[in-house]
């Protein structure tokens, strides 16, 4: 995979993105605030077939200030996944780029696997 692969995200999924944004909002603050008192609970994201993470930044990025406006000391983990032969190592370093300075209690792992089997602990 080319290392410029970052800068060919086709239109439709930059069309796809813009139209969820504003619904993923709606959905975290549909969330019953004492959900966001409950500070050893992380709040989890999964980013199922991230590829090169390129088309990740924008929504992590949302969905991180929308969390925050809610509560500044939830953790907050997001799960990077594509299949094990996926360039991982460019995905981490796209969405760690795009989303700097990372907040703080922002943990970022990756899950190669088939999003198919069970991708993260229960």
């Amino acid at each position: 995979m080319s290392e410029n692969y970052n800068e060919t995200v086709s239109r439709w999924t930059r069309q796809i993105i813009n139209k969820s944004l504003s619904h993923i909002e709606k959905v975290i603050y549909s969330i019953p605030a004492e959900r966001f008192t409950q500070v050893n609970q992380p709040f989890v994201v999964a980013e199922f077939g991230c590829s090169t993470g390129a088309s990740s930044v924008e929504t992590l990025d949302i969905i991180i200030k929308t969390v925050r406006s809610r509560s500044s000391q939830v953790p907050i983990i997001i799960y990077l996944n594509d299949l094990p032969d996926n360039h991982h190592a460019l995905a981490l370093q796209t969405v760690t780029d795009g989303l700097k300075p990372l907040p703080s209690n922002v943990f970022i792992y990756l899950a190669g696997c088939d999003f198919l089997q069970q991708v993260f602990p229960e």
